[in-house]
């Protein structure tokens, strides 16, 4: 069976590898199942046929499930369709209609196999039609199909027959017309309005898009009962997404005020007030009706561990700080507590040496097979970030995906996902990395390369 797949962004230059790291990372999710059901379906076979732009061609030998699981997850997607007949231009599609008897009467008794009704939906990239052209196109794609009783419902249809036309930007001209039965697809809505951050009770400046955490959730294969951690919480919004995805949540940061919500509020027009006692991360799970699946969280360096070195943690899914909003800091091991000195000591932490923390540290608590996904800044005027040169690197880990974001003119971002491989050696072994990104030069930092494009 073959399925066309429309995402809700392009791989332009904007978002570059998040359709293909999403959908991929998915499918292994769903193989991963060890029930006694998953053993006996193959949830393997999905193959890629063609890909223009934003609109792919999938297609599977199997079942259908694999492809519904896809959709219930995924929130990159915009719509998936079964596919009946495709071609390159409107009229060559009408005409294929009327010429396959098979085909047309195949169509026709989909549309009357469901008592509540069917409707067309008529859907465009690269263009707009008005209500008056979809309805002629409407009538010239029924006209094509033999008679029969029509039972139209708009509101509740059994049955969508979904025609996709994907126009040329430049020419104006279709490419590529695509005629199918739509199948369910609305995760990207459900999560854009359930968690909303301007309808969260608890955020900061550097909350996650809802969107983005649970493609990073996705991403990592979070499912339900996987313990999951973010070493660098914040106000929990990515942890938020991984607790909807069935994820037990354990979350750590080095600053007190803003876990605990004694930060300077966030919200516009808030200057100068205090936040609401019950403004925390815990209070954002209550409200999405899965407290349970918040464990807690702990004030801490995120180098500096509370618990044992064991492989404990399903996933790690984090957005680590930059250095540009938020600066990087860790505990000063060198100072001891003493009567005098009654806090612990902070000193400045290098990007570089931070992720390749990160990357040891989860080298070491992740389970085999578990994930960690990442943020890493990266300059949109340096074209050269080179994954297998710039990304930690550790034997125990292998990187599975790597996203690019365009922020600004000068600033950009990269979405990495590492996989676990193998257990962590007996002896200490570091990360490493090729060469330092973030090293400019002695007369450039970093940050201001990263504001202002200096470099």
């Amino acid at each position: 069976m073959r399925y066309v797949l429309r995402f809700a962004q392009s791989s332009g230059d904007f978002l570059q590898g998040f359709n293909e790291a999403e959908f991929h990372s998915l499918i292994t999710l769903f193989s991963k199942r060890n029930d006694a059901k998953a053993r006996d379906e193959q949830f393997y076979d999905v193959n890629v046929e063609h890909v223009y732009g934003d609109i792919w061609i999938v297609n599977s030998s199997q079942s259908e499930a694999i492809i519904e699981k896809i959709a219930s997850r995924s929130v990159l997607l915009k719509s998936i369709m079964r596919l009946l007949c495709y071609a390159d231009s409107r009229d060559s599609l009408f005409e294929q209609l009327r010429r396959d008897k098979g085909l047309s009467s195949s169509i026709v008794q989909c549309l009357t196999s469901d008592k509540s009704g069917f409707k067309v939906l008529i859907s465009t990239v690269n263009k707009t039609l008005t209500a008056e052209q979809k309805l002629v196109i409407i009538e010239q794609l029924l006209g094509c199909l033999p008679e029969f009783e029509l039972n139209v419902n708009l509101n509740s249809p059994g049955v969508i027959l979904h025609l996709l036309e994907d126009w040329d930007y430049e020419t104006g001209v279709i490419k590529n017309c695509f005629l199918g039965v739509s199948l369910p697809c609305d995760e990207r809505s459900k999560v854009t309005t359930q968690f909303s951050i301007k309808k969260r009770r608890f955020i900061g400046n550097t909350t996650m898009d809802p969107v983005l955490s649970a493609c990073m959730s996705n991403m990592a294969g979070v499912k339900n009962g996987d313990l999951v951690l973010d070493p660098f919480v914040g106000t929990g919004g990515i942890v938020l997404l991984c607790g909807y995805h069935g994820g037990n949540c354990i979350g750590s940061d080095l600053d007190y005020k803003t876990v605990h919500g004694t930060s300077k509020p966030s919200r516009a027009g808030m200057q100068g007030q205090q936040r609401a006692k019950d403004e925390s991360i815990r209070t954002n799970f209550a409200s999405h009706g899965f407290e349970h699946r918040f464990i807690d969280v702990f004030i801490n360096d995120a180098t500096d561990v509370p618990w044992c070195y064991n492989e404990m943690f399903d996933a790690i899914v984090t957005d680590p700080p930059y250095g540009i909003r938020e600066g990087i800091k860790t505990i000063n091991s060198d100072v001891k507590l003493n009567s005098v000195e009654s806090h612990a000591s902070m000193q400045q932490h290098s990007p570089i040496e931070m992720f390749k923390k990160l990357v040891e540290f989860a080298a070491r608590l992740l389970k085999v097979g578990g994930r960690l996904v990442f943020w890493m800044p990266t300059l949109t005027a340096m074209l050269d970030f080179e994954p297998e040169k710039h990304v930690p690197k550790h034997p125990a880990m292998k990187l599975m995906h790597c996203c690019f974001q365009t922020i600004t003119h000068t600033s950009s971002r990269s979405l990495l996902c590492m996989e676990k491989v193998s257990a962590f050696p007996n002896s200490d072994v570091e990360a490493t990395v090729e060469v330092d990104y973030y090293d400019l030069g002695p007369d450039i930092r970093f940050r201001e390369a990263y504001l202002n494009s200096h470099c």
